[in-house]
C-alpha cells in the first residue's frame, strides 16, 4: 500500500485505510470525487471490492485495468 500511495498519492486526498485480519478497507478523494471499498486476501486469491460514484464512471475501465496491472505487479 505504501509504494501505491507513494505512485498515485498526488492524485489522491484524504485516504482513510484500515487493515483486519486479511481484510483492508479503505476510502479515498480524487479530483472531486469520493470512492471506497475493500481488498481481502485468501489463500488462493486477492479479491477486491470498490464503489465509485456516478462521475467518475467515464473512468472505470482505466481504474480497473490500472488496479489489475498493479495487482499482477504485486502478487504476479
Amino acid at each position: 500500500m505504501t509504494n501505491l500511495e507513494s505512485q498515485y498519492g498526488h492524485y489522491a486526498t484524504d485516504i482513510d485505510k484500515s487493515w483486519d485480519g486479511d481484510r483492508l478497507t479503505f476510502s479515498v478523494k480524487a479530483k472531486g470525487m469520493s470512492g471506497s471499498g475493500s481488498l481481502e486476501i485468501t489463500d488462493s486469491e486477492v479479491i477486491v471490492d470498490g464503489k465509485l460514484p456516478l462521475m467518475a464512471r467515464p473512468f472505470e475501465s482505466r481504474i480497473k485495468s490500472t488496479i489489475e496491472r498493479e495487482a499482477a505487479a504485486m502478487f504476479g
